[in-house]
């Protein structure tokens, strides 16, 4: 792996988008990743659904199944954005403010999307993973833990379940929505993080510009 730049400025955004079924988590995400391809300048930008990352059966309701299969995935694919911001440079490769700029002294920043239905239920676990992971290169480089929490109303959440579930596995789905909303609702960020609230029940591009708004993106 290429070594860490002198003097240079990196950023990781690590934006945690949860949401209980029904939310438009996936959804919000692959837009999201969609608008920061479109965007002039092409930030840099890996998503990861963590939901799909210990989906086995018989499940095991503990978080480390789900961390460590994630260590793995993001130790790969962090490799290959440190690469590209060394061999290419940070500024061009990811689209600092000053596109004359060289890597060293320029600001590169790169985003890091983690969907799931609990995700930010381990903030601090998974900031843990994604650090250990960057740990080589952690000289001048700052990474920002962005929770964000995506809601709607019940009408809402159950009517997209009805669309999209069938059979007796529906039950099963709005019972957890349910459980989850209520659980993601009471949910406070850790001291010196702000959770971002944003309200899912509206079109899909009026939510993503929100999540990118208060991701200051």
């Amino acid at each position: 792996m290429p070594s860490p730049l002198p003097n240079s400025r990196f950023k990781l955004k690590l934006i945690l988008l949860s949401g209980a079924s029904g939310t438009g988590k996936s959804t919000t995400a692959y837009e999201l990743c969609h608008r920061l391809r479109q965007h002039p300048r092409r930030t840099m930008h890996v998503h990861i659904d963590a939901d799909c990352l210990d989906a086995m059966y018989p499940r095991n309701d503990d978080a480390g199944l789900m961390l460590r299969a994630l260590e793995a995935l993001w130790g790969v694919l962090w490799e290959e954005v440190w690469g590209r911001w060394v061999d290419h440079g940070a500024v061009r490769a990811t689209g600092a403010d000053d596109g004359e700029a060289g890597p060293v002294g320029g600001l590169g920043v790169a985003v890091l999307v983690i969907s799931g239905t609990a995700v930010v239920l381990e903030l601090q676990r998974i900031r843990d993973v994604v650090v250990s992971v960057c740990a080589g290169q952690m000289r001048g480089l700052e990474i920002e833990v962005l929770p964000v929490v995506l809601h709607a109303e019940t009408v809402v959440v159950e009517e997209r379940l009805r669309g999209r579930v069938l059979g007796e596995e529906l039950q099963e789905h709005l019972d957890s929505s349910r459980e989850f909303r209520a659980l993601l609702r009471d949910w406070t960020a850790p001291v010196g993080i702000e959770v971002r609230r944003v309200d899912s029940g509206r079109p899909l591009l009026d939510v993503v510009e929100e999540v990118l708004a208060v991701s200051g993106l």
